[in-house]
């Protein structure tokens, strides 16, 4: 993991595959596997492992073992198991492509905080549903990596230096952008 060491570090994530991704500030996402020894640097100008952007901002794992990532430029899917790097900015519907904490709920679906509001990528991975000042935010600043967990699936969200409930159970998700999927060329 030396080969990281003076890249910047924002945020470590340990995966269930036992890996340690690295978001690194301004230098990509880095990813060390313990039992094959390997490390790979995902990036914006790393045509092999091409990430939407170089600060990376938040990393988690859905059930599917697929790794997210997000940058100050979109979110990044990635699947190991398949080879492949699905990214999405704000042309495949996301709010803002600054994109900042990343939740799974226990249905599989993707909660994206970006500076516009929340997106919620639904568990096939097929479209985004938006919630904004319409839905009844007060404000469109989300900040940081700030979810903060309580029993019964609940999230706590800092927005505008408040904090906000936000159920997922609660809340119906609608498909709102049918995309296009883009699929990168491999991991490794």
């Amino acid at each position: 993991m030396n080969v990281f060491a003076d890249l910047g570090g924002r945020i470590v994530y340990h995966d269930s595959r036992g890996r340690y991704w690295l978001g690194l500030n301004g230098n990509g996402l880095g990813m060390y596997d313990p039992v094959t020894q390997k490390t790979f640097q995902y990036a914006t100008g790393n045509k092999d492992l091409q990430i939407t952007g170089d600060i990376v901002v938040d990393i988690t794992e859905d059930k599917n073992g697929i790794i997210w990532v997000s940058t100050l430029s979109g979110i990044n899917g990635i699947d190991t198991e398949k080879g492949e790097i699905h990214r999405f900015t704000s042309r495949e519907g996301l709010l803002s492509n600054s994109t900042s904490a990343l939740r799974v709920d226990s249905l599989n679906r993707l909660w994206i905080a970006t500076a516009r509001g929340i997106n919620v990528f639904d568990s096939s991975r097929t479209s985004f549903t938006r919630f904004g000042i319409h839905d009844g935010f007060t404000c469109r600043r989300i900040s940081g990596t700030c979810w903060l967990y309580r029993r019964q699936w609940r999230f706590y969200l800092s927005i505008c230096e408040r904090f906000c409930t936000v159920q997922p159970h609660a809340i119906q998700t609608r498909n709102t952008t049918p995309f296009s999927l883009f699929i990168g060329r491999k991991c490794f």
